[in-house]
């Protein structure tokens, strides 16, 4: 389930962040928005195959998290953000390590 932590507070940049890293059954993505946006947040594993879509849509302003549970997948992920706006277009990529 997506979470809308604050709606009033409008972040100043566009951020991504996932904790724990490493995690071992639940990893919390976090991702702020500067501007209303459309939003992409998927996870990939090792060979670039999609484990997870999180996010796929148009988003408001604001600070956000989601979780990603790990299912069966083990060892390294990676959680990649796609926003576009009017005004900016911003990638991110992290690292994600599932501990066994």
């Amino acid at each position: 389930m997506e979470i809308n932590k604050s709606n009033l507070i409008v972040p100043a940049e566009y951020k991504l962040s996932n904790y724990p890293n490493p995690f071992v059954e639940i990893s919390t993505i976090r991702y702020e928005l500067p501007f209303d946006s459309k939003v992409s947040i998927k996870v990939y594993d090792l060979m670039g195959r999609i484990v997870a879509t999180l996010v796929e849509g148009d988003k408001k302003a604001g600070t956000y998290s989601v979780d990603f549970k790990r299912g069966h997948y083990r060892g390294t992920l990676y959680c990649r953000m796609v926003a576009k706006s009017n005004e900016k277009q911003f990638k991110q990529t992290n690292k994600m390590i599932q501990l066994q």
